[in-house]
């Protein structure tokens, strides 16, 4: 049991083993799975005994199912798991977030995430309750974030969760709201928002077309392009074991209801379980300004809309 493990671990203090002995280990290991393949712990010490030996593939493969078991039983007992979101800059991050949370109750789950430069250096790290050397099951809450696909991030969400929402926006509408929502940055003396965004020197000293010029050639739609491809890609990575869910802005926009039902679908969470939340409230001028979906059709120039498309 876990805490016989847990005494004598930290009596002895090493990892040390026989390799005849390691390998007895794995086959009992692997028979009592196949006499109990639902046992979401049997999973976990696999996947740890792996480890042990360096086998880094089969331990996270084992991780994974483990994960997915656990997921399955709490969903049986009207619990959610964890839920992740990973959103695109200026996608409706905020409101998903806090309809999720407050709709599901759901309290915020501690992951260390640096975006600070994103995309360049945004990175989940693993965090505290996955790596205690002793047995933690999922827990029930909510994460969001908007960290790039690399791959040490998609090595660490493996060992989090089973699924994952990846939110995103069209393009050319997402650069209409991260335009004004760098000049509500300024407006509001965001100093350090504005460094990571790495603008150039004298930006907000352009008129808005230029700005738009420039976030089309140098920042926020290659940068987005990117980040979209890379979640695609992950979404055909063989090695890569989370299931993915991509959520549309315009289908927010246009079916909240269905919006959200899709999510709790994903999660196997019974849909009379979730409180659907009230319309946004929009403001000029403010982190949420508008929320539309095609107002970039009235604001980019012809020339503009070309080269993005």
């Amino acid at each position: 049991g876990d805490d016989i493990y847990k005494k004598n671990f930290v009596k002895e203090k090493t990892l040390s083993f026989h390799p005849k002995k390691y390998q007895e280990l794995l086959n009992e290991n692997k028979k009592l799975i196949t006499k109990f393949p639902n046992d979401y712990l049997l999973h976990d010490r696999l996947a740890r005994n792996y480890v042990a030996g360096g086998y880094t593939n089969k331990a996270k493969f084992h991780f994974s199912e483990s994960l997915k078991l656990q997921r399955k039983i709490k969903c049986s007992k009207g619990k959610s798991g964890i839920i992740i979101l990973i959103s695109m800059p200026r996608s409706g991050t905020g409101f998903i977030s806090r309809s999720i949370q407050n709709g599901l109750n759901l309290r915020s789950v501690k992951i260390p995430n640096l975006d600070s430069w994103y995309p360049h250096y945004s990175v989940i790290d693993v965090p505290d309750f996955v790596r205690y050397w002793y047995f933690t099951e999922m827990p029930d809450g909510f994460w969001q974030g908007h960290t790039s696909a690399f791959k040490s991030t998609l090595s660490n969400l493996s060992l989090i969760t089973d699924k994952i929402i990846v939110s995103f926006r069209d393009l050319r509408q997402q650069l209409i709201s991260f335009a004004y929502f760098m000049e509500y940055l300024r407006l509001t003396g965001d100093h350090t928002g504005l460094i990571k965004y790495q603008i150039p020197d004298g930006y907000f000293i352009w008129s808005f077309e230029k700005q738009l010029d420039w976030q089309i050639e140098n920042y926020c739609v290659p940068v987005n392009i990117n980040w979209l491809k890379g979640w695609l890609k992950a979404d055909q990575d063989l090695e890569f074991p989370c299931e993915i869910l991509f959520c549309q802005y315009e289908m927010l926009a246009k079916n909240p209801k269905q919006y959200f039902k899709n999510i709790m679908s994903f999660y196997g969470i019974s849909e009379e379980k979730f409180k659907y939340p009230l319309p946004p409230k929009f403001k000029e001028g403010t982190h949420m300004r508008k929320g539309e979906a095609d107002e970039w059709k009235k604001v980019l120039k012809p020339e503009q809309i070309q080269k993005i498309n």
